[in-house]
């Protein structure tokens, strides 16, 4: 219900003022750039329990729906104009875990988890074009709508994921006619597994992802 009101509410906004403004798809590919690290948890005499280490991280492709709109009011230069893009996105993120426990009797234990958060993305581009090149930056807000915990075996282990998630936008691509090929990066502000907590206290790793897209978009012109 709510993307349905957020789409008509950017219609009506930008059939208000002078310019192009197109509905369209898109289809994003997605690579995660997170090194492998670890950490190590020890438990009051200061012994470590468990190791944990992170493997990898992956984006499932996204779709989604986009919300354009070109000013018509050129600069000198007859070729270059500005523009500002909206976006609904649904995202899948999945991290990768190696847990090892010490506590069992015979050989550390070691086990794999792959923990699966769906967000739903809202990214607001602004930027210019220059024929048919166009490069553009902005923010990202994503919430989180569903989350997988992995942990919940182990009580002094909690994952505690952040609802909201910020992150920075740069694009650059080119246009023809109502398609769109770009390649994006991003950047987050939350560590790629902060939400995780030992003893109450934030335990996991807190290293900034960096993510860089391909993205295809087809537009609908509505006049």
């Amino acid at each position: 219900m709510f993307r349905y009101f957020f789409v008509v509410l950017l219609v009506h906004v930008f059939s208000t003022v002078s310019g192009q403004f197109m509905l369209g798809a898109k289809a994003s590919y997605t690579t995660s750039f997170v090194g492998q690290s670890e950490q190590l948890y020890d438990n009051t005499q200061n012994y470590v329990i468990y190791r944990l280490e992170l493997e990898k991280q992956q984006v499932l492709p996204s779709i989604g729906a986009v919300a354009y709109y070109e000013f018509s009011d050129r600069f000198q230069n007859r070729f270059l104009s500005a523009f500002i893009q909206s976006e609904l996105l649904i995202n899948i993120r999945r991290t990768h875990f190696t847990f090892e426990n010490y506590l069992t009797n015979a050989s550390p234990a070691i086990n794999t988890y792959r923990k699966g958060v769906t967000f739903l993305r809202f990214p607001v581009v602004g930027g210019f074009e220059y024929k048919f090149l166009k490069v553009g930056v902005g923010p990202i807000f994503s919430f989180v709508v569903n989350e997988e915990k992995v942990f919940t075996s182990f009580p002094t282990i909690d994952e505690r994921f952040r609802v909201f998630e910020p992150a920075a936008n740069l694009t650059f691509g080119f246009r023809i006619e109502d398609f769109v090929l770009d390649l994006s990066y991003e950047y987050h502000f939350n560590g790629v597994s902060e939400f995780i907590y030992y003893r109450d206290q934030i335990s996991g790793f807190k290293d900034q992802p960096n993510y860089l897209s391909i993205n295809a978009t087809y537009f609908f012109r509505l006049r």
